[in-house]
């Protein structure tokens, strides 16, 4: 198994002049620091119940034969069957699970909270004996959304898109996945905004500075993957 893994993260260079603090992002598997070679995995077709388990195989094969050690599950996508973890554990594949909340702003009233706390205590209770599963993301890309639409550009406008943020992925995400797995790392959004972090603390020290996030992603490509043989 890939046991144990630590993301580290100390200090990071200082940086230039007018630009946050931040800090470095890896991960050490059984003491080794190891450099993250990956894929963003979108749903291998839009017909769940047609993906076979060979067409898992052969998706997660072909990240191991270009010489990958870690595939994203993409927040926009679906939570992905357990064949998928058995695959990528036999594999020795790391991953990165994130929920299924992506490029959008999402309501907070007490229902829909309710909802999402039993959506994600139920699939990271499912999902957390899987060794392969490095770190858990709350979603994708979902901080940046906060200043993508007219409204968010207002001080007042973006006071209530912060607060919506907090009170789903701080207050609510987090204890969640906290509440099924209190050992592996939780990182709020796939797309992190150092001025929004420090203002607002939405992933209360795992913050690290803009530049370095959009870095880091340059490591990531999007994984070709075969269409289905029933859809061919």
């Amino acid at each position: 198994g890939l046991r144990p893994v630590r993301l580290v993260q100390p200090a990071a260079a200082s940086p230039a002049a007018g630009h946050p603090a931040g800090t470095t992002f890896y991960f050490e598997v059984n003491g080794v620091e190891v450099y993250a070679k990956g894929s963003n995995l979108i749903p291998l077709g839009v017909f769940e119940d047609r993906v076979t388990d060979e067409d898992i195989e052969w998706t997660l094969s072909q990240a191991v034969d270009g010489n990958m050690n870690m595939v994203r599950v993409w927040g926009g996508g679906r939570y992905q069957r357990d064949s998928f973890y058995d695959a990528a554990d036999r594999l020795g594949l790391l991953l990165w699970q994130e929920m299924a909340f992506a490029r959008a702003l999402y309501p907070r009233d007490a229902a829909f909270l309710a909802l999402v706390s039993r959506e994600v205590d139920e699939q990271v209770r499912r999902l957390a004996t899987h060794p392969s599963i490095v770190i858990w993301g709350g979603n994708n890309e979902n901080e940046g959304a906060m200043h993508w639409y007219t409204p968010s550009q207002t001080v007042a406008g973006r006071d209530i898109y912060v607060a919506d943020y907090v009170k789903l992925y701080v207050d609510t995400i987090r204890p969640a996945v906290r509440g099924a797995d209190a050992v592996r790392a939780v990182r709020g959004s796939a797309l992190k905004l150092g001025s929004y972090a420090r203002e607002v603390r939405l992933d209360r020290g795992l913050a690290a500075a803009h530049h370095r996030e959009r870095a880091s992603h340059r490591g990531f490509v999007i994984l070709l993957v075969r269409v289905p043989s029933a859809l061919a």
